[in-house]
């Protein structure tokens, strides 16, 4: 009797002993789940967490992991204790333990739901806060974005103040004058007539020809390499001015044809005849087109 009643005692012992460090392992899990649950009630801001309060909620859901594996520990050990509670002949002793079993059981089933909830609001606020991260990076890169169009903006409106030319519309009006015609082809400025000793006006064949087709069309073209050259970055242009005032201003205009490889030229021929106070009339002529020869009947109108 005496050995039954010491494995008895023994028995009790251990199951007191497992019944208390269960006890205080629900107690510990309630302890914590309140406080995460206290953390978790509050509103989720869309402001993006610091780096220490993001840490510390990934290392508190890391311990409710552990938490949950030593929960694991206590139930195997609770199995243990359901072995011994067989071993109970006292039928008052075992009615205590029974009750006993099914508080824990509820508390347990309490805790364990508590834990999943405060689980699912721990990972819900994790993933607001990835959120808000990835927002506040967004919002970043649209204001360097918006910083880098606005300094575009500028830099080209600088560009086209410094490029745009205004120019005023001629005024043109009607001359009696006599035409001189001038040829700007490839950058050469060709006279189609020249001073005579005399004053009067003559063909010059040397840097413009005329031709005859089948039909008696008669066509002007000029003869390009005896053109004076014009250079636009030259600083003296002494030849050009020289070909212009061998004529009268007073008597005669000039008719300057110019071709598309020549626009950059014209600045420099028209800055001339301006300059030397001529009547001229502007004529762009297309590559392929032929000039025909003959006179204009009427007056010309001039700028």
């Amino acid at each position: 009797m005496k050995r039954a009643s010491d494995a008895d005692n023994g028995s009790l012992d251990l199951l007191l002993d497992t019944i208390c460090n269960t006890f205080g392992g629900v107690l510990f899990i309630s302890m914590l789940v309140v406080i995460l649950l206290n953390m978790s009630s509050r509103q989720a801001a869309l402001t993006p967490p610091d780096a220490s309060a993001q840490a510390a909620l990934v290392e508190l859901e890391r311990a409710r992991s552990q938490t949950a594996a030593e929960l694991r520990t206590l139930r195997d050990a609770l199995s243990v204790q359901q072995q011994l509670e067989r071993r109970i002949d006292d039928p008052g002793l075992r009615e205590a333990v029974r009750r006993l079993r099914e508080e824990r059981d509820a508390r347990t089933t309490r805790t364990a739901q508590a834990d999943a909830a405060r689980s699912r609001i721990s990972q819900a606020q994790i993933d607001v806060n990835r959120v808000a991260l990835s927002l506040a990076e967004l919002q970043a890169a649209r204001t360097r974005a918006a910083a880098t169009l606005e300094q575009v903006d500028r830099e080209m409106a600088r560009e086209m103040a410094v490029r745009t030319r205004t120019a005023r519309l001629p005024k043109l009006r009607q001359t009696t004058k006599t035409e001189v015609p001038f040829f700007l082809r490839q950058g050469r400025l060709c006279a189609f007539a020249r001073r005579t000793p005399t004053g009067g006006l003559a063909r010059n064949a040397d840097e413009a020809v005329i031709r005859t087709d089948a039909a008696g069309v008669q066509t002007v073209e000029p003869v390009v390499p005896a053109g004076s050259l014009v250079n636009p970055a030259a600083s003296s242009h002494a030849d050009i001015e020289q070909k212009v005032a061998q004529f009268d201003k007073d008597r005669h205009f000039i008719t300057l044809v110019v071709w598309p490889d020549s626009f950059a030229e014209f600045a420099v021929v028209k800055e001339i005849l301006v300059r030397q106070q001529f009547e001229y009339r502007l004529l762009p002529w297309p590559d392929d087109e032929p000039i025909t020869f003959g006179r204009s009947a009427g007056g010309a109108l001039v700028q």
